[in-house]
């Protein structure tokens, strides 16, 4: 009677080991950076442009691989990113926005390998939601015109002097929703080494709502002259990523 068990437990222990080498889980992390966009207005500073400023962004995830080329993630982390503004001499040292914020991921992906050089890509279509920063709307205004940005620029004898876009009326105008959706395309190269996994991720966040960020420079001033300008941030973001998976 005890070949009968010995024949079960050897049955349950390829089944188990089998199941346990469609589970993985992974880390990765890197830079994340806001889509910016300049949009045309009368009267424009051309030099001056919207710039998304660098962030954090970092998942920690758990993956099922049902078929051998299809595989389905679900993770969680932390994302940041900056609002900022940049003109052809120098980079703002003010930003709309800053922070880290919580995130959480699902996606569906497909493996594609190389041959037998343990070399792949991964490309990957999901959805990103993230906790949306809260702030209020706020004007600037200023007869004097308020520092937007720090320049430095050479006088005629060749000597630096300080110089900037100064904001004279400016709205800054904040999204009210309070949660980020994303689609999350992928597209990862990975190496494979037994049980371990190396992968490099470029990450596009498409964010389906209105703009969280809008800032419109009704009056800014550029060594004496007057202009205007408008900048906008989506809430999409590119990211670049490294990470590691361990298979079970």
């Amino acid at each position: 009677m005890k070949y009968p068990f010995v024949l079960i437990f050897f049955f349950m222990a390829i089944t188990l080991s089998y199941a346990q080498s469609k589970i993985s889980v992974g880390i990765q992390g890197g830079r994340s950076s806001l889509v910016p966009e300049t949009v045309e207005v009368p009267n424009q500073l051309t030099t001056f442009k919207a710039r998304g400023a660098g962030g954090v962004n970092m998942l920690i995830y758990g993956r099922y691989n049902f078929q051998p080329n299809w595989s389905m993630r679900v993770g969680g982390g932390i994302i940041g990113y900056r609002s900022a503004h940049i003109h052809t001499r120098g980079i703002t040292t003010r930003t709309g926005f800053q922070g880290v914020q919580p995130q959480v991921m699902t996606s569906l992906d497909y493996h594609l390998s190389f041959g037998e050089s343990n070399f792949g890509v991964i490309f990957s279509a999901g959805l990103n939601a993230s906790r949306a920063h809260q702030y209020n709307n706020r004007t600037v205004s200023s007869e004097e015109g308020h520092p937007l940005t720090a320049i430095r620029i050479l006088n005629e004898d060749g000597q630096m002097i300080n110089g900037g876009v100064l904001g004279h009326d400016v709205d800054y105008i904040y999204s009210e929703q309070k949660v980020l959706l994303h689609l999350r395309p992928e597209v990862t190269l990975f190496k494979q080494m037994g049980r371990h996994k190396l992968l490099a991720s470029f990450v596009y966040g498409y964010a389906f709502k209105d703009p969280i960020l809008t800032i419109d420079f009704n009056s800014i001033s550029y060594q004496g002259e007057y202009h205007a300008a408008k900048h906008r941030f989506s809430g999409s973001f590119t990211s670049l990523q490294l990470g590691y998976e361990l298979s079970f």
